[in-house]
């Protein structure tokens, strides 16, 4: 139990999957095309921070669920504090965290001579903050922050190894827009995929918040109008999707690409049209955190240089 309590605390499968995107980010479409003392950042250094970037993800988990524990003492599954951690101890981990984290990205900060960069540290442990304070229940705009900071997350390592990308623009131009191809593609399918999940867990959430008067995007503008936008949003993605399915240099990698992909984000798109019950949402919000490792894998491995 103990275990479970901390899982749902800090989002430990949320936390997995952006740590094993940044890792396959870096291990498939950084690390093959650099000899390992060319690269801006060495093994321990990538480890590092890799290690800063999930212990701010993982802050702002513990600081929405300090701000939400009044709304999930509606919802007895997501009742996490003051159940299994107090407030106290809650406010302690989340100071732990961004202190932990603030130390490390200085360091490599430091290491790199690139002092000015460490300022995107408290940028963004500051965009967690005002959003589970204030932005959670602002409509629309808190969901599209929270998807716009994943999408960005996947920029992330090509961010970090910038250095070593330029040089490769000057050596080999083509294979360096393949790879920013790759990056702005992950990017913009992570924003959308992510959109449709916060849509999503709005509509999961439409009693909890409507209770505690937080104007979520599904409280404000209603289920119908959440469902229309969440269809949108999947259509989107779904355009996205064909376009870099046409893209795709073999048939095996377009199959893979509409199994995996396309296929379940159609699916979706029904099932939202036709959810009737909370938990049907959840159902698809399940689903997309799959497609979006799935994605995370596809766009990662299956494209060939």
């Amino acid at each position: 139990m103990v275990i479970k309590a901390w899982s749902r605390l800090l989002r430990l499968p949320n936390l997995i999957i952006l740590a094993f995107s940044q890792f396959l980010l870096f291990f498939f479409l950084i690390r093959p095309f650099f000899e390992t003392d060319e690269l801006a950042l060495n093994t321990v250094e990538f480890i590092l921070l890799l290690f800063s970037f999930t212990l701010v993800c993982a802050s702002g988990n513990v600081i929405n669920a300090i701000f939400d524990r009044h709304i999930d003492a509606m919802h007895a599954t997501h009742l996490i504090i003051p159940k299994y951690f107090s407030l106290k101890f809650s406010w302690m981990l989340y100071v732990g965290f961004i202190t932990l984290g603030a130390a490390i990205s200085f360091y490599l900060a430091y290491r790199t001579h690139q002092i000015i960069l460490w300022w995107f540290y408290p940028i963004c442990v500051f965009l967690l903050w005002i959003y589970s304070y204030k932005l959670k229940c602002f409509p629309l705009l808190g969901n599209i922050l929270v998807a716009t900071f994943t999408g960005l997350a996947m920029l992330f390592i090509p961010f970090a190894f910038r250095e070593n990308m330029s040089e490769l623009r000057w050596m080999d131009y083509p294979l360096w827009a393949q790879l920013n191809y790759r990056f702005v593609m992950l990017g913009i399918f992570a924003v959308l995929c992510n959109l449709c999940r916060e849509l999503c867990k709005d509509l999961e959430d439409f009693i909890p918040d409507s209770s505690q008067f937080c104007e979520s995007t599904a409280v404000y503008y209603g289920i119908s109008t959440t469902k229309f936008m969440t269809v949108f949003c999947l259509i989107a993605l779904s355009v996205v999707l064909i376009f870099d399915i046409i893209c795709q240099h073999t048939i095996l990698n377009q199959l893979l690409n509409g199994i995996f992909l396309l296929g379940p984000v159609i699916y979706c798109s029904y099932l939202i049209q036709k959810a009737n019950y909370l938990k049907d949402f959840s159902k698809v919000s399940r689903y997309l955190k799959f497609i979006m490792l799935f994605g995370i894998i596809l766009f990662c491995i299956l494209y060939e240089f």
